[in-house]
């Protein structure tokens, strides 16, 4: 028998295994939220990891942050660790992450490139956007809630066209279309002469390939449009089969709130969420559209309709309607919100929960910088 030593095995071996960053965008002057994940490879227990991360913007400005510590890493595991952190100057940035030495210094740092956006391009199309009031139309709470200053000061670029402009739009030049009350698309003539949905099927291409959409509704929509091809037996845009609306807009005597217990936990919906849901209380919805999901379909690109939030109606069909969904639809997303965006059918945008509830909604649907 013939012993050969190819060494001692080391004593202690952590790896940078994965750095993520959290946000779908990352927009200048906007935290950017960073995980990374530690691995134990070597064979004992890690006790008091201090995990360091130094970020450079695209100033060339460094910052060391500082060092968060995991308590322990067993043999074989991994744990995550976050750190937030401002980057002021649009353009390519980098998160650096480093560990304590050890006998494989190689696994021991890790790096993520980073593009700084300078804010996230949002475009609202209003179907309401004839009145001379613009604080009537049905974009300005919108608008008002994403960027109130029109300074980008909350990461947001809002365009508002009325819907008899959208012919003039290209989705892709936005991370994210939201359309407030838009009745429907018109029928155009394509290349053959023949007539169909050209600006919807180019919304469809929009959001498959990762854009994100949000459907506001209203008096003006056409529910035959909306029910048919937006719909599309449930394998279109429109997540939701709409019936006629209920509402009281004119005397404002009957309302209904959302109901408490139908809160979903997604972040999108953090404002109600916790001791928070009282605050369902304050709003209320004197018009709203009610709905019914649409049954699952067997189609890759389509993901199930996850209610979100649901009205507490009683006395109309049906019980308890969806007041928010969510869907995913190819690479990207779709939110519905079965009430209006201004206050003709409600006093929500005027209340202190929708503007966190928009800019939420926006991160949530905002298409990645890689789609």
């Amino acid at each position: 028998m013939v012993l050969l030593n190819y060494g001692s095995a080391p004593a202690s071996n952590l790896t940078v295994e994965e750095i993520v960053a959290l946000n779908k965008l990352t927009l200048a002057s906007q935290p950017v939220h960073v995980q990374a994940r530690v691995r134990n490879n070597g064979p004992s227990p890690a006790e008091n990891v201090a995990v360091g991360f130094v970020i450079r913007d695209a100033g060339g400005l460094e910052a060391r942050l500082p060092a968060k510590t995991i308590r322990s890493i067993e043999p074989g595991e991994s744990q995550l660790v976050q750190i937030s952190s401002d980057l002021p100057e649009a353009g390519a940035a980098a998160v650096e992450v480093h560990l304590p030495g050890d006998s494989l210094t190689g696994d021991n740092i890790g790096f993520l490139a980073v593009e700084v956006r300078e804010a996230r391009r949002v475009l609202v199309v209003d179907g309401d956007q004839e009145r001379p009031d613009p604080t009537l139309w049905e974009s300005y709470y919108l608008v008002m809630a994403l960027d109130p200053l029109g300074d980008h000061g909350y990461g947001n670029e809002v365009k508002a066209v009325s819907v008899n402009r959208l012919a003039e739009e290209n989705f892709a030049n936005y991370e994210l279309v939201i359309l407030a009350n838009v009745g429907d698309f018109p029928l155009t003539p394509d290349a053959a002469g023949m007539m169909g949905y050209g600006q919807l099927k180019t919304l469809e291409q929009y959001v498959a390939s990762g854009g994100g959409l949000a459907i506001f509704t209203g008096n003006r929509l056409n529910l035959s449009f909306y029910n048919g091809p937006f719909y599309n037996q449930g394998e279109g845009l429109c997540p939701l089969r709409l019936n006629p609306p209920v509402e009281d807009a004119r005397n404002r005597i009957q309302f209904v709130r959302l109901q408490r217990e139908g809160i979903s936990t997604d972040q999108v919906m953090q404002v109600f969420q916790g001791n928070r849901s009282q605050f369902t209380r304050f709003v209320r919805f004197y018009g709203y559209t009610p709905a019914e999901p649409a049954p699952p379909v067997a189609s890759p690109k389509l993901g199930p309709v996850r209610v979100l939030a649901r009205f507490d109606n009683k006395q109309t069909t049906p019980q308890y309607s969806p007041a928010v969904v969510a869907r995913k639809y190819g690479r990207g997303s779709i939110m519905m919100i079965c009430t209006t965006a201004d206050i003709e059918w409600t006093d929500w945008p005027k209340d202190l929960t929708f503007l966190p509830f928009v800019n939420d909604m926006a991160e949530y649907l905002s298409r990645p910088v890689a789609a």
